[in-house]
């Protein structure tokens, strides 16, 4: 039979290897547990992966759209410089012609002028050329030629 001290022995030894047991259904637990944190962090680094890529294509397409305002806006400085261009020539055509144009109104004027003296003239040549017929003719019927 066995004595009180190595009952008690066996005792402790039970007592031990039932709290090994309590610890090992704990570190189970602790390891399911440890298991779904890795599968949750898992999933959230997927997750965090997707949101870079989509970042990277956004950053990606906010690049295209920075070289496109670029693209228009040396566009529009190019047709500012030649709106600029255009503008100085037709002031410069305005100012050229203007004085031509001027020119050409005093010179039509003056012609003008010439003319409607001319036309003056021309009526009282009509007139004295008309006075001289009548006279002409008033002559010619007093001598009998009519």
């Amino acid at each position: 039979m066995k004595t009180d001290q190595e009952n008690l022995i066996l005792q402790e030894l039970k007592s031990i290897h039932s709290k090994l047991n309590e610890h090992d259904e704990e570190f189970k637990f602790m390891h399911s547990k440890f298991d779904e944190y890795d599968k949750e962090f898992k999933f959230m680094h997927s997750k965090f992966d997707e949101h870079d890529k989509e970042f990277k294509f956004m950053h990606s397409k906010f690049d295209e759209h920075d070289k496109e305002f670029k693209f228009m806006h040396s566009k529009f400085d190019e047709h500012d410089k030649e709106l600029r261009n255009i503008s100085k020539n037709v002031a410069k055509i305005e100012v050229e012609h203007g004085k031509k144009i001027d020119t050409l109104v005093d010179v039509t004027s003056s012609i003008l002028e010439k003319l409607d003296s001319l036309e003056k003239g021309f009526e009282s040549n009509v007139k004295q050329l008309n006075n001289h017929s009548n006279r002409i003719w008033n002559l010619e019927s007093k001598v009998g030629i009519i």
